[in-house]
């Protein structure tokens, strides 16, 4: 709606509409609180085990994005010359979040630098 909205102020501006629709209209903002995975969670996820190849690396994209902060998008465009060596010794990723084009650099942690190894010679990966 806030999108919408700057369209309506500027065909307002413009003069291409002469009456606001959002006149009379109050937005409802609802505050979800949203619960964060423990570090026993986590632990939980990683050592459960699939019969399937396919679900295990489902399993393993999730806790990548837990352990780095990315999102799925992120990580799907995620190439292997965006992982490497910061300043101060350590690996870390250097990219572009896909939906706000900014600039990220993220530590790896350990947890997510054995996800990397894991697939490391996938040839999908």
């Amino acid at each position: 709606m806030k999108m919408f909205r700057k369209i309506v102020n500027i065909c307002l501006g413009n003069g291409w509409i002469s009456l606001d629709p959002y006149l009379n209209f109050k937005g409802k903002f609802k505050k979800v609180d949203k619960a964060i995975l423990t570090k026993e969670e986590l632990d939980l996820i990683a050592a459960k085990e699939f019969a399937s190849d396919r679900l295990t690396q489902v399993r393993d994209t999730f806790l990548f994005c837990c352990y780095t902060g990315l999102a799925y998008s992120d990580i799907q465009s995620l190439e292997r010359s965006d992982i490497s060596r910061g300043i101060d010794g350590e690996q870390w990723i250097f990219t572009h979040r896909t939906k706000t084009n900014v600039k990220s650099h993220i530590p790896l942690l350990p947890e997510a630098l054995a996800i990397i190894r894991r697939y490391e010679e996938n040839p999908v990966s």
